[in-house]
């Protein structure tokens, strides 16, 4: 991390476009997180704007992002992992080859390592509400989210398989 930028140990986003169901699971998800991570802990709203969070990108040592991740699963399943160790093709987001784009921006020395918090989805379409399935995780979630926090973003045994449900 460069000594002039002030460092945040952890930060949270959410991807994603709320106008679209299940696909704004991040930002439903920040809503909720703000109210019960430490004031110090930064949840940024990013939507689909992921250009927005290369200085929150440039300044966490960890960022947790929370998304949709079509991975063949059933709606509502959750998964974890490391951006870095995804295989893009088996895991993808809508959103995360623009996030990987903002992070390869930043110096090699300044990137964040990158945890996603993804959920699959139902569907993708207009609409502002989630589907049940999708929404009966969001508690869960948000559980989840605050022990990577806690853990300063640490993928543990218990949910490091990469399809948790």
């Amino acid at each position: 991390m460069s000594t002039n930028v002030e460092t945040i140990e952890i930060a949270v986003i959410g991807l994603g476009n709320e106008l679209m169901s299940d696909d704004g699971i991040g930002i439903h998800a920040i809503r909720r997180l703000r109210c019960v991570l430490p004031a110090e802990v930064p949840c940024e709203e990013i939507g689909t704007a992921a250009l927005q969070a290369q200085t929150l990108c440039e300044q966490a040592e960890t960022i947790v992002a929370i998304d949709a991740v079509s991975a063949d699963g059933e709606p509502g399943d959750l998964y974890v992992f490391d951006l870095e160790d995804a295989p893009m093709p088996a895991i993808g987001s809508v959103h995360s080859l623009s996030l990987t784009q903002v992070i390869a921006l930043i110096a090699p020395d300044q990137r964040p390592r990158v945890v996603v918090v993804g959920v699959e989805p139902r569907r993708i379409q207009c609409g502002l509400d989630l589907s049940k399935k999708v929404k009966a995780v969001v508690p869960e979630v948000v559980r989840l989210v605050c022990s990577l926090v806690a853990s300063g973003g640490l993928i543990d045994d218990a949910i490091r398989k990469e399809k948790i449900r």
